[in-house]
């Protein structure tokens, strides 16, 4: 949970002195502080996210995420707009009032004529009967044309029907009606394509792989030749190698849909880094007709639930997400998380993606932030004696002081 009336980095926001405003409650990190390098631009923010590397990977825990929802929700929640805030900055990445309908048209232009090929994004927000006024005022203001469904349980059952329909019964809905909920959003995706060429199925075989954690499986593995230029575009490095196979997309639509396959070759084991990312796609050229180019990539269905609140703080953008208290005064993100599944076969992709979000209510109501000082690594103390009468204030005298590296030590 991400509290706002905690300062950073204690799990809420402290905003630097230069851009404090009086009486406003939870304050948050200056855009000049760790993690704005993410928030300069969308695509910085989305890779960021896409390679935040989990603790568990070398327990060969697998991790299935869709970005592109994530500022979807975000941009529908209130996020507080102050200049010089991380909450103002990822506003502002998003400008659009329609980000979510904006990605179902350009994806579903790709994919038009192609065959049985689909997507689908679709988010809900319920509100609270008494908040409604005040998310339908700051949506006007950002220009931001949303229905807002009233939060009841009958809604919310409805809405996760709904979930379950589009993600095609891979995801099945788990929205909840709390009563210190102000409003919750919920997105569900859904994507089936088909490679531009597909994979044999009898050239599939086992073949070894080596997991993060050292082990040596055998596992289905996909293999496909490619002869003709330009049918996909691969890079190889002594450090690097990837892979960007087409799906079947419309020649008119000017976009291409496309898989990029990405892995680091050294000894580490570890995933590609968001930069690595970047240095790769630098480096994809077209393969040539010249020589053949073979492919081998696993089969693979991966299921995980992200807390994007956790992932946020990870990255040290957590106070983006502060609300705007002088719209919903005492509200705060209590819970951001998504559910993601990915299939990848002979045929291409399914996919299918839940975003969760809920704003709350503070269980006592608005009260102004806490600033909680917290002494946990080495400090240094003194014993000062100062005159506290009037017009004497400048002249200390320290009596005792000490360098406490390690409170649990006792040295003679």
């Amino acid at each position: 949970m991400l509290n706002p009336h905690l300062p950073a980095p204690f799990g809420g926001a402290l905003r630097t002195q230069a851009t404090e405003q009086p009486g406003q409650y939870g304050a948050q990190s200056s855009i000049r502080g760790g993690g704005v390098a993410v928030l300069t631009s969308p695509e910085k923010l989305l890779l960021a996210l896409a390679c935040k590397e989990e603790p568990n990977a070398k327990a060969g825990v697998n991790r299935a995420l869709a970005p592109s929802a994530i500022p979807a929700v975000a941009s529908l929640s209130v996020l507080d707009r102050t200049p010089g805030t991380l909450s103002e900055a990822l506003g502002s990445l998003f400008p659009s009032s329609q980000v979510d309908s904006t990605l179902n048209r350009r994806v579903n232009e790709v994919l038009a004529g192609t065959g049985r090929q689909m997507y689908i994004s679709r988010t809900s927000v319920l509100v609270r009967e008494e908040y409604k006024p005040a998310l339908e005022h700051y949506y006007r203001q950002q220009g931001i044309a949303q229905e807002l469904v009233p939060l009841t349980q009958a809604a919310v059952d409805a809405e996760n029907r709904c979930i379950t329909e589009v993600t095609q019964n891979n995801i099945k809905g788990s929205l909840q009606c709390k009563p210190q909920t102000v409003f919750a959003i919920a997105n569900a995706q859904y994507l089936k394509a088909e490679w531009a060429k597909s994979f044999e199925v009898g050239d599939t075989e086992r073949v070894a792989f080596t997991t993060a954690s050292g082990q040596v499986l055998r596992v289905n593995t996909m293999r496909q030749s490619f002869f003709c230029e330009g049918q996909m575009h691969f890079m190889q490095s002594p450090e690097l190698q990837a892979v960007k196979l087409p799906f079947k997309s419309a020649a008119s639509s000017g976009q291409q849909l496309s898989m990029l396959f990405v892995m680091k070759r050294d000894a580490d084991l570890k995933q590609p880094c968001d930069n690595e990312v970047r240095q790769a796609i630098r480096m994809l050229g077209p393969n040539s007709a010249s020589h053949v180019t073979e492919v081998a990539l696993p089969q693979f269905r991966i299921q995980s639930k992200t807390d994007l609140l956790q992932t946020f703080e990870e990255l040290g953008i957590g106070t983006a997400l502060a609300q705007d208290q002088g719209c919903l005064p005492g509200a705060y993100l209590d819970e951001f998380t998504q559910e993601c599944m990915m299939k990848i076969d002979e045929k291409g992709i399914e996919a299918a993606a839940v975003t969760l979000l809920y704003c709350n209510e503070c269980a006592r109501g608005y009260f102004p932030a806490t600033v909680s000082l917290k002494f946990d690594r080495p400090f240094s103390a003194f014993v000062c004696l100062e005159s506290t009468a009037a017009g004497t204030a400048g002249a200390i005298d320290f009596l005792f002081a000490c360098q406490v590296n390690d409170p649990s030590a006792a040295t003679a």
